[in-house]
């Protein structure tokens, strides 16, 4: 867009645009906006999130980091993605298989909802009628805010084990002291980061497994091989 000037008659350049291309681009700022809000919000609650978890807010960067550095790898040339960034009607963006939550379904099952799914968002229903609508950035608030308390209790376990497991991890040579981390919240090891191969997956289960006081073992690592394949 441009302001032509000199000539009689010239159109500033917002008149430019008819009222439709502005709702157009008002709803994508709206909905560029909408999306990086999750983002922002994980921001601001790291240092929470890493007292509640009681690892260093270090590792919480890294975690951030890595999630950041996969975008790199996760463009989508397909047919599908073709059509959903170049189509003009409704049907050809909108989601087909809707998913939805009921008002009384528990936040942890929500937020393995979102992890399977791949899915930011979800509408709430009541019957047939939507009530409401669950983000990512409200499940990080919900459970950052209800795990307080129970947290006070688990930390001083959880520290324990995560201390006598990365004292075990850090005596292997297949260990990725770099590419991966370890949490543990309420006696569940969680793994994220990166890793070579469904093994090395396995031997860190084991390893954890191994600790006292250990309750489950949740690996949330990507692999290498997945990222090059999608690339």
């Amino acid at each position: 867009m441009s302001t032509t000037t000199g000539a009689a008659g010239a159109v500033p350049w917002w008149k430019e645009p008819t009222k439709d291309q502005w709702m157009a681009w008002i709803a994508a700022w709206l909905g560029w906006t909408l999306d990086a809000f999750d983002f922002t919000i994980f921001l601001l609650i790291m240092v929470p999130i890493s007292k509640e978890f009681n690892v260093p807010l270090t590792d919480v960067a890294f975690v951030l980091s890595v999630t950041l550095w996969l975008r790199l790898f996760g463009a989508d040339r397909s047919p599908a993605a073709y059509v959903k960034s170049h189509a003009q009607r409704a049907r050809d963006i909108m989601t087909r298989e809707v998913i939805s939550v009921a008002p009384d379904m528990p936040l942890a099952d929500i937020a393995t909802l979102f992890e399977t799914r791949g899915i930011k968002r979800v509408p709430v229903m009541r019957g047939e009628k939507v009530v409401g609508i669950v983000t990512r950035a409200n499940l990080v608030q919900a459970l950052a805010t209800i795990r307080q308390t129970a947290n006070r209790l688990t930390q001083p376990i959880d520290q324990a084990i995560r201390g006598r497991l990365l004292s075990e991890l850090e005596r292997q040579p297949w260990w990725g002291r770099v590419t991966s981390n370890v949490i543990v919240a309420r006696g569940v090891v969680h793994y994220f980061g990166m890793v070579d191969s469904g093994d090395e997956r396995d031997a860190a289960r084991v390893a954890a497994e191994s600790v006292p006081g250990v309750r489950g073992v949740e690996d949330h690592r990507f692999r290498y091989s997945d990222i090059t394949t999608a690339t």
